[in-house]
């Protein structure tokens, strides 16, 4: 008996032969629901083309020839994670796809050893472009490949993506940030090309993060508030790390160097866990991967090397002040050295000048290895248990390689840079990083069975830091400091009070004694108007405050100069002093009535800050709420 076929669709539609699945369907596999003449539920609500075609897998037409692509390839830089930007006529209601490239990995599921044989460079589906391969090596042993994707599948602008505060800025304020930013910041971090910041199409999280760093310097803006700045990129940043782009990962560094305007602890809350996202997004768009030899224009060459190095720099300084291990492994890196000629000048740029910036960004880049080195053989979980195994020998051995590479770099890159006569001056900027690089070979060179015999050194560096802190010039302290500034100035703080604590000899603690409160003395008195000092002053009074509220300072006298002990030491350690060793003043020896009283408030246990005790008698009891509050 015949059957009626809308009563055969009406029972089960989905199973009925007379009525197969549409092509979206049928690739999805899922039950295509439709009444007669009209597209089925899947098509109208995705605003699909509801289309049928008699082979169970169509071939597609493709939108461009391959040649076409890799011509494309070599004018703009796909692997820089920058948006592709292409037409694809797939159906109605589809207009132009931007897609995001990611690097290919060499253990992911898509190998670059199999994709670089691969002859299709396009796929594309009834909703645009699926997938894109681009090949941008010529090394057959080491296959550059990356894949896209459109940014539609990756939620690159979903409904909460926060309202950019850039489109109401005026025309004036915006000009004046950019000028100020790049006469006071991009000497102290030359990471960006001044050009593309003045195109209208330039990202809003990028200009946000620019306009956030220059607000403080910008007259002309002191009416916007900088929170509005900092608050967009804060919500937008995690949205655009799904689809990283250049100006993504420029944004986010950036970002990271926003000022503190709440002094606390921390200061920036989630700091290391922002810093981990922005390295994550390097390795996303293959930063780590050196790209000499690639097919991409000269200019994205140099942008890629100077944002890798830019967060290979911060991102060692912030795993040193944080005290966190680093996220970025040397053995997973090959990008060439940083090069002057890598950075671009900024505009408008003193005559003469025009490479300073460039100059002072190598030396900071090369001293940053420097510290890698010293975190990954000296700090690292393992590497603390096996120092304390090594002879006084094995520990000397290393110390010297340090110590040298260190002078190596401060003759060959930083005293070339003194004497700059320029209005902003970043070199104390770098002085303190070396400074605190030192500081940190000696913490731990100073926990080994030969730590003793660094003593002598550790008092001659503080004495130069206590000096050249007396003596800031006007133009440093004007100048744009790096974030890691604020807590290196502490950590210096830190390490005299370990010294102090450490002391073998009455006039050993003295000494000691007489650099930190004369170091603190001058945190304070150049906080009042160089906020980089706060948080430094404010970590020295908090470890220095007595249970009971009350000061140790009021029964420590404050000294104008500071003076190394006699010959008593049992050590024989000599002290130099920065006013005698300057000056050649003679100091008369000074008594401290204080000293004991803050030694008192430590309560130290025998296994103080730097190891070995050098056979002195500790209290007990190290309250920990106070040495590190």
């Amino acid at each position: 008996m015949d059957r009626n076929p809308a009563d055969a669709c009406r029972t089960r539609k989905y199973r009925s032969r007379r009525q197969r699945p549409c092509d979206n369907c049928r690739r999805r596999r899922v039950c295509c629901l439709r009444t007669e003449n009209e597209p089925c539920s899947l098509c109208r609500s995705r605003g699909l083309q509801c289309t049928f075609v008699s082979l169970p897998n169509p071939k597609f037409r493709a939108l461009v020839s391959a040649d076409e692509i890799d011509q494309g390839t070599t004018q703009r830089l796909p692997a820089g994670g920058e948006t592709v930007d292409k037409v694809a006529s797939s159906g109605p209601g589809t207009g132009k796809t931007e897609e995001t490239l990611q690097y290919v990995g060499l253990t992911g599921d898509q190998d670059p050893f199999i994709l670089r044989f691969c002859r299709t460079k396009r796929i594309e589906g009834s909703t645009g472009i699926q997938w894109t391969c681009h090949h941008l090596g010529n090394d057959p042993r080491r296959p550059v490949s990356f894949t896209s994707v459109p940014d539609l599948h990756l939620e690159a602008r979903p409904s909460y993506y926060p309202r950019s505060p850039i489109v109401e800025l005026l025309p004036s304020n915006r000009s004046s940030l950019v000028d100020t930013f790049f006469k006071i910041v991009h000497p102290a971090l030359p990471m960006l090309d001044p050009r593309p910041l003045q195109n209208s199409t330039t990202s809003s999280t990028l200009l946000a993060s620019v306009f956030a760093l220059a607000h403080p310097y910008c007259i002309e803006a002191q009416s916007l508030d900088p929170w509005d700045f900092i608050d967009f990129v804060s919500q937008a940043l995690p949205i655009e790390a799904r689809n990283v782009k250049l100006e993504t990962i420029e944004a986010a560094l950036l970002h990271a160097q926003r000022h503190t305007y709440i002094f606390r602890a921390p200061t920036m809350p989630g700091l290391w866990s922002d810093m981990g996202s922005i390295v994550g997004m390097s390795y996303d768009i293959g930063l780590n991967i050196d790209a000499t030899n690639w097919d991409i224009p000269e200019d994205q060459k140099k942008q890629r090397k100077r944002l890798w190095w830019t967060v290979y720099v911060q991102e060692k300084w912030t795993a040193l002040t944080l005290g966190r291990p680093s996220y970025i492994n040397d053995d997973q890196h090959d990008v060439e050295q940083l090069q002057t000629i890598d950075i671009i000048p900024a505009p408008n740029a003193p005559q003469g000048t025009e490479l300073f910036p460039a100059r002072v960004f190598v030396a900071a880049a090369r001293l940053t290895t420097i510290l890698a080195d010293i975190l990954s053989r000296l700090y690292t979980v393992k590497a603390t248990k096996a120092l304390q195994e090594l002879s006084a020998e094995q520990v000397g051995v290393i110390a010297s390689d340090f110590i040298s590479r260190l002078e190596q770099w401060k003759e060959a890159l930083f005293n070339p840079l003194l004497g700059n006569n320029t209005m902003y001056d970043p070199t104390g900027n770098l002085q303190l990083l070396y400074f605190t690089a030192e500081i940190t070979l000696l913490r731990a060179l100073l926990r080994t069975t030969a730590g003793n015999e660094f003593r002598q050194r550790s008092a001659a560096l503080i004495s130069n830091v206590v000096h050249w802190l007396r003596n800031l010039q006007v133009n440093s302290l004007s100048a744009f400091w790096w974030m890691s500034s604020r807590i290196s100035f502490a950590i210096a703080g830190g390490f005299m009070i370990g010294m102090f604590l450490s002391a073998t000899a009455e006039e050993d603690g003295e000494y000691w004694m007489v650099q930190l409160n004369l170091y603190r003395d001058l945190l304070k008195a150049h906080s009042v108007n160089f906020d980089i000092t706060k948080l430094a002053a404010i970590r020295l009074d908090l470890m220095l405050q007595r249970e009971n509220g009350e000061k140790a300072e009021e029964e420590i006298p404050h000294i104008s100069e500071a003076q190394g002990p006699g010959t008593r030491d049992q050590d024989e350690i000599h002290y130099p002093s920065s006013a005698a060793a300057d000056d050649n003043i003679v100091l008369e020896p000074v008594t401290i009535t204080g000293s004991q009283q803050v030694r008192d408030d430590f309560q130290i246990d025998p296994f103080v800050a730097f190891g070995s005790t050098y056979g002195l008698e500790w209290s007990e009891n190290l309250d920990f709420d106070i040495l590190f509050p």
